[in-house]
């Protein structure tokens, strides 16, 4: 994982305040996971393949689906989070990720014709040409992930971790 990279984690709709992105400066909520399977760390994905296989074996054919998109070197250097890959998948650990370090809005994914999830903000299709805002598919298999190109640095943000 590159020491600057975003890390992705899909969410029911019910579990991320409507305020997230607006209120994230202020440092006052966060992203905590789903009991029972979050406890201990939360579960990331750093790949279109892992969010692919999260989608499919997690959320197959629901609509009330977010993508959250967070900053690693922000979850590491302002949340003081420790971020470890185990088994090939990101994992955070430390306490809840807060939405201060989002590095978008979350978005609420599509559906396509076929009840797979769409995707509009991630990676390189497997010719090399950028797919950012064209409705991307997480199943492609030869897609490899790209940062997010939003320049939000998480500094000057106060309140829940300092």
């Amino acid at each position: 994982m590159a020491d600057d990279s975003t890390l992705y984690r899909l969410a029911l709709k019910s579990e991320i305040p409507d305020d997230a992105w607006r209120t994230r400066l202020q440092w006052v909520t966060a992203y905590a996971g789903i009991s029972g399977l979050d406890d201990g760390f939360v579960h990331m994905s750093a790949t279109a393949e892992q969010l692919a296989e999260t989608a499919q074996a997690s959320f197959a054919g629901k609509d009330n689906v977010m993508l959250l998109q967070f900053s690693s070197t922000s979850m590491r250097e302002e949340a003081d989070l420790d971020i470890r890959m185990e088994d090939g998948f990101p994992h955070v650990y430390g306490g809840p990720v807060p939405f201060a370090c989002l590095v978008s809005p979350p978005e609420l994914l599509a559906l396509g014709p076929d009840g797979k999830h769409v995707l509009t903000q991630l990676g390189l299709g497997s010719n090399g040409e950028t797919n950012v805002g064209r409705g991307h598919r997480l199943e492609d298999e030869e897609d490899h992930y790209i940062s997010s190109d939003d320049d939000y640095d998480g500094c000057g943000a106060t309140g829940m971790y300092g």
